[in-house]
């Protein structure tokens, strides 16, 4: 299941570069380079920390996150990211 969380979220990162946003002013940004800087500034780190399959690479590298090291406080951001992800996509689907 996570993986195929990883690629949704891949693809959505992918569909965020190429999908016209509204500004505060209610006008339709359509422009790729004001697309990509906009989406820099707003969700780009969240969305791509949501991506990086944290879990797995800890676990490939042996070491425990049940400890009180700096890689358990990695792998709790990468699951708040993923949490607020989640959020983040249901509240498109409203």
């Amino acid at each position: 299941m996570d993986y195929l969380l990883y690629i949704i979220y891949g693809l959505d990162i992918v569909l965020t570069f190429f999908s016209a946003y509204t500004d505060n002013e209610e006008n339709v940004i359509r422009s790729k380079k004001k697309i990509c800087i906009n989406y820099f500034k707003g969700w780009f780190i969240l969305d791509l920390l949501s991506v990086i399959p944290i879990g797995p690479i800890i676990d490939s590298i042996g070491v425990s996150t049940q400890d009180n090291t700096p890689l358990k406080d990695i792998n709790n951001i990468a699951r708040v990211s993923k949490i607020l992800k989640m959020y983040r996509l249901i509240k498109l689907t409203k």
